[in-house]
């Protein structure tokens, strides 16, 4: 067997659950150098695990985008992750339950199925959000959505087939869905429970058709079905890099004008800080947008607010003595230069992408 023709069968009977964990990684990986080379600080605790902006140009979701027609993202959205532990977790689940489904239906409906659970648990995440009145803001993505259908499926499908070890499998797949809804109940910040509940509705309704998926697997539909999934992934993967292309000029000049805004804002903040008798009240504002604050900064004015915070957390538990006074007097002009620098690079960045459009 020649070189070529050897890759290529390698390439084919490569799982189809690997591809898509390796995907997962390679538009993490992807996120991450954008998120650098914009210039923008990306902190390591949340690039490892609160998370970081810039899921926007790779197809994440938020109200916002549907009401603006974008229903690509319904898809996309499930390739998205926001740190390294949201992505190694989802990948380790994906590869255990998506070989699992692989191995009962084959690539082709496994893809379909990912499709489907994508979009269907999007779906109706997006109609509880929009019941419940949530932000058209809120940014939501990853592969989780699809790993709880596929919790899903399994569990409806392990039940219904009488076995020791179909049981066994429901068993672990309800508990498996109890410790995520407890998860999602301590920490629904970080963690989108309308996603998960969404895709686990579909998830159980494809259990029931676990025999029909079962007896296809040979059949041209099944095939038809993994090619169709397969194309579409590609093509709203195509559609959102060329509106990203022509849409990000003005997301990146609205960002700038609210930076802009929020200098002129924290400028402010800083100025009552300096002038007030008890800094107490004042500081514990201060110290709370700080930390959004440093991500964007250039290196300079990340490092005056580093060596701020001390400052301004002693503040904020007690008033200052006056040889402190003057401290916090000290650093807040030197945070007010590196406001009025970053803010005049940002003008000049504004007037260079206004003169390019």
């Amino acid at each position: 067997m020649t070189i070529p023709n050897r890759l290529a069968r390698e390439f084919r009977d490569f799982p189809a659950t690997s591809w898509i964990c390796v995907t997962w990684i390679v538009v993490f990986a992807a996120m991450t150098y954008v998120h650098q080379a914009s210039g923008a600080a990306l902190p390591l605790t949340r690039w490892l695990m609160l998370g970081f902006g810039g899921g926007e140009r790779f197809g994440d979701l938020t109200l916002g985008d549907l009401e603006r027609g974008q229903l690509w993202r319904l898809l996309t959205c499930n390739f998205v992750h926001y740190s390294l532990i949201h992505v190694a977790l989802n990948t380790l689940a994906m590869y255990q339950l998506g070989s699992i489904v692989e191995s009962w239906y084959g690539w082709h409906q496994l893809l379909f199925i990912y499709g489907l659970t994508g979009v269907g648990g999007n779906l109706l995440s997006a109609l509880g959000r929009i019941w419940t009145r949530s932000s058209v803001t809120v940014h939501s993505a990853g592969g989780s959505v699809v790993i709880m259908g596929l919790v899903g499926l399994c569990g409806v499908a392990g039940w219904r087939s009488q076995t020791p070890e179909g049981r066994w499998l429901a068993k672990v797949m309800l508990i498996f869905t109890v410790l995520t809804a407890a998860l999602g109940c301590g920490l629904p910040a970080y963690i989108d429970n309308w996603g998960h509940g969404g895709g686990f509705v579909v998830g159980v309704a494809l259990g029931l058709f676990h025999r029909r998926f079962s007896a296809s697997v040979t059949k041209p539909s099944a095939y038809g079905s993994g090619v169709l999934t397969l194309l579409l992934i590609l093509v709203a993967a195509g559609i959102q890099y060329t509106v990203d292309r022509h849409e990000w000029p003005r997301r990146l000049e609205q960002t700038l004008e609210r930076r802009a805004r929020y200098l002129v804002w924290a400028s402010a903040e800083l100025k009552r800080l300096g002038m007030s008798a008890d800094t107490r009240h004042e500081a514990a504002q201060v110290k709370k947008w700080l930390e959004n604050l440093e991500t964007w900064l250039d290196a300079p004015g990340r490092a005056e607010i580093r060596a701020f915070r001390p400052l301004v957390q002693e503040a904020a538990r007690s008033p200052l003595e006056n040889s402190r006074r003057q401290d916090l007097a000290g650093r807040i002009d030197r945070m007010h230069a590196a406001f009025r620098r970053n803010y005049e690079e940002i003008r000049r960045r504004l007037a260079e992408l206004r003169e390019s459009r």
